[in-house]
C-alpha cells in the first residue's frame, strides 16, 4: 500500500498534482488520505470533462469551418455555373444575332413606283426662254459695267443658249410624237424581297459588237431585279443609243430608251443604290465629302434626271469617268469585250437632234456620230444566288 504523504512531495512538486498521479494510477493511498483523494478524484473528473469539451467544442468548430467551406465552395460553384449559362446564353443569341444580320444582308427589300409623265415640251421650253429673256433684261446695268471682252462673252453665252432653246422649241413636236409612237410600257417587279448574292450572266448584242453584260446583285439588287424584268421582256430589243459624250473624265454611252429622244421610260422607277464603294475620284482632298468619284473603265450605271428616277435607260462608261456618285452600278462589261467599248468610243460624237453644235464646233455630248443600235439583250443564266435560310 502507497501512503501518501503530502508533507513528502518531490522538489517542485505540488501535493495536489502527486495525489492526482497515484489515483490516476490506481495506486491505494492511506484511508486518512480518503477525503483528498475524492478530492483529486474529482478534479480529474473536472479536467476529464473539460478536456472533453474542449476536443468536442474543437471538433464543432471543425465541423463548421468544413460547412463553411462546402457552403462557399457551392456558392461559388453556383455562381460560376450561373456566369457560365449566361455567357453560353449570350453566346448563342450574339451567334444568332450574327447569323440573321448575315443573312439579311444578303437580302434587299425593294419597292418601285410610276414615273412621272413626260411634261408638255413645248410649254417648258418657252416658259425656260422667256425667263432667260427678262433675266437678260435685268442684267442690261450690270453688263454695262463690264468691259467690252466680258460683255461680248456674256452675249455670246446668252445667245447660245437662246439658241438651244429654240432647237429644243423645234423639236418638241417630234419629241411628243415618238414618246406616243415609240414607248413601251413594263410592269414593275413584284414588291418584295431580292437577292444580294450572285449574278446575272447576259448577252448586250449591240451594232459593234457583242458584249457580256454581267448584273452584280451585291450592290444593287433592287435596279439588277428591274433590269432583269426588262431583260426577259425585251424592252431593250432594236432601240437606239441615244447620246454620247467624249471628254475629259466623261466618257460614256447612254442607251435603254426605246423612242430615242432621251426622255422614253417604262413606267416605273427604281430607288437608288448610291455606289459608296466607288474610289474617289484623283484631286479630291482627304479628309473632304467627295463630290466625285471614279466609274471605272466597263461599268454599267442606271441614268437619271434626279434622285429615284432611273428607269430602263443605263450608260456603258467607256474609258474611266469621274462623275457624282449618284448613279447606280448594276453591272460590267466583260474585259474581254472591252475592244467593242474602244470601238465605240472611236466613233466620236455629233450634234443630238434638238439641239446645236457649240461656237467653237467642238461637240463632246451629243449622238454617237456612228449610230450604235441595241439588237438584243437577253438572260444567259443566273449564277451564286443563294436561297433563304429557314427560320427554326
Amino acid at each position: 500500500m502507497a501512503v501518501y504523504d503530502k508533507n513528502n512531495t518531490g522538489a517542485g512538486d505540488k501535493p495536489e498534482d502527486k495525489l492526482d498521479s497515484m489515483v490516476e494510477a490506481g495506486e491505494n493511498v492511506a484511508s486518512a488520505d480518503d477525503a483528498a483523494a475524492k478530492a483529486a478524484q474529482r478534479r480529474i473528473a473536472a479536467r476529464e470533462r473539460l478536456e472533453a469539451k474542449i476536443a468536442e467544442d474543437a471538433a464543432a468548430e471543425r465541423r463548421r469551418r468544413r460547412n463553411i467551406a462546402l457552403i462557399i465552395t457551392s456558392i461559388v460553384v453556383v455562381i460560376a455555373l450561373i456566369v457560365a449559362i449566361v455567357l453560353i446564353v449570350n453566346k448563342v443569341k450574339d451567334d444568332k444575332a450574327r447569323e440573321e444580320a448575315a443573312e439579311a444582308a444578303k437580302w434587299a427589300s425593294c419597292q418601285w413606283g410610276p414615273s412621272e409623265e413626260v411634261p408638255d415640251l413645248v410649254k417648258a421650253y418657252t416658259d425656260q426662254k422667256k425667263q432667260l429673256e427678262d433675266q437678260w433684261k435685268q442684267m442690261q446695268s450690270q453688263l454695262a459695267q463690264e468691259d467690252a471682252t466680258q460683255q461680248e462673252e456674256t452675249r455670246k453665252q446668252y445667245n447660245e443658249r437662246i439658241a438651244q432653246i429654240d432647237a429644243q422649241l423645234a423639236y418638241a413636236p417630234t419629241v411628243k410624237n415618238l414618246l406616243d409612237t415609240k414607248s413601251r410600257k413594263v410592269a414593275a417587279p413584284v414588291n418584295g424581297t431580292y437577292p444580294r448574292t450572285g449574278k446575272t450572266i447576259t448577252t448586250l448584242k449591240t451594232s459593234a459588237g457583242d458584249l457580256q453584260v454581267n448584273l452584280i446583285h451585291r450592290h444593287a439588287a433592287c435596279n439588277d431585279a428591274a433590269f432583269k424584268k426588262l431583260i426577259e421582256a425585251k424592252y431593250f430589243n432594236n432601240t437606239p443609243c441615244h447620246r454620247m459624250t467624249n471628254s475629259q473624265g466623261f466618257n460614256v454611252i447612254q442607251c435603254g430608251d426605246p423612242t430615242g429622244t432621251g426622255m422614253g421610260g417604262p413606267g416605273f422607277y427604281s430607288v437608288d443604290e448610291r455606289p459608296d464603294y466607288l474610289i474617289t475620284a484623283a484631286g479630291e482632298e482627304a479628309g473632304m465629302q467627295a463630290q466625285t468619284v471614279t466609274y471605272p473603265k466597263g461599268t454599267v450605271a442606271v441614268a437619271n434626271s434626279g434622285p429615284n428616277t432611273g428607269g430602263g435607260q443605263f450608260f456603258i462608261v467607256l474609258a474611266d469617268s469621274q462623275l457624282p456618285p449618284n448613279y447606280t452600278v448594276v453591272g460590267t462589261v466583260a474585259t474581254k469585250d472591252y475592244p467593242v467599248l474602244d470601238k465605240i468610243k472611236g466613233y466620236g460624237v455629233t450634234v443630238a437632234p434638238g439641239t446645236v453644235a457649240p461656237s467653237d464646233g467642238k461637240v463632246t455630248d451629243g449622238a454617237p456620230a456612228t449610230p450604235v443600235e441595241i439588237e438584243s439583250w437577253s438572260v444567259v443564266k443566273t449564277v451564286g444566288v443563294e436561297q433563304p435560310k429557314k427560320k427554326d
